[in-house]
């Protein structure tokens, strides 16, 4: 019953803002392309120095970003991981297209396959949001990563925000995950049609249920115990006054990103 509500009040809400490129995985991998070009004009270029340094796209996808990377922006070395080896076949398919010399590995970011320093930057988007033990994640980003090597990390979105459990393509009640059970939920997503093969129903429920519902506070205190220095850090709240009251503001904080760097015993400062 209140699967049939959930799906009942779709109708009175407008479609979710979500990444396009759902129709094949060679056009989810583009929108990731285009996506990490937008990231990098928009703010990383003036922060991070790319060329010639080694670089980790931990959770690659379908490779759009860590493609744009090999080719935009001059790096020594770009390596793709990722969980699925389903996915990797398609980024390496992706990539074919490019004459970029790319890596890509099967592995998890909580055990990253790598000795210590083996990386200058390394990139997590929208992955810590998926780990079971995000802090066992970011200390082996530290680990792998040189005396000031950079880690940059994107959750987007984040899990109490109104689109959070990831589902948008299926369900356009904002803070439905909030307000429904996760039953209802599931059952809502598996009655409709699937929106393409990159998240049909199956996927898009196996997506949510293994989301850690991490908050914003508690991944900043995961970051302060990191020990690496802030570079950059942004939040993207709606534009809502409602997010500047204290007691509701986590629901109305969409997303967050950080830019670290790993320190040295001599300095923190240079980039």
């Amino acid at each position: 019953m209140l699967a049939r509500l959930c799906t009942a009040l779709n109708r009175f809400f407008p479609t979710p803002p979500h990444p396009s490129g759902r129709d094949s995985p060679t056009s989810y991998a583009t929108n990731q392309f285009q996506r990490a070009a937008q990231r990098y004009h928009q703010f990383l270029r003036s922060l991070v120095h790319f060329a010639g340094r080694d670089l980790l796209d931990v959770g690659c996808g379908y490779g759009g970003k860590t493609l744009f990377y090999a080719v935009k922006t001059g790096p020594h070395s770009v390596t793709g991981m990722d969980i699925s080896d389903e996915v990797l076949w398609f980024a390496r398919r992706f990539a074919a297209q490019s004459a970029a010399s790319l890596r890509w590995v099967r592995g998890s970011v909580e055990c990253l396959p790598y000795a210590d320093e083996s990386f200058d930057i390394v990139i997590a988007e929208d992955v810590f949001e998926h780990v079971s033990d995000p802090d066992a994640g970011l200390q082996e980003c530290k680990r792998v990563l040189r005396a000031e090597g950079i880690l940059i990390v994107i959750i987007d979105p984040l899990y109490h925000s109104c689109y959070g459990s990831h589902l948008y393509d299926y369900i356009y009640v904002p803070w439905a995950h909030l307000i429904f059970p996760k039953s209802a939920l599931i059952s809502a997503v598996r009655e409709q049609s699937s929106v393409g093969p990159v998240l049909d129903p199956a996927r898009a429920i196996a997506l949510f249920c293994g989301l850690n519902q991490l908050t914003v506070v508690q991944f900043d205190r995961l970051v302060r115990n990191l020990d690496m220095r802030p570079v950059y850090t942004e939040r993207r709240t709606s534009n809502d006054w409602r997010a500047r009251l204290p007691l509701i503001r986590l629901l109305f904080i969409e997303a967050v990103t950080y830019v670290l760097q790993k320190p040295t015993s001599t300095s923190e400062d240079a980039l």
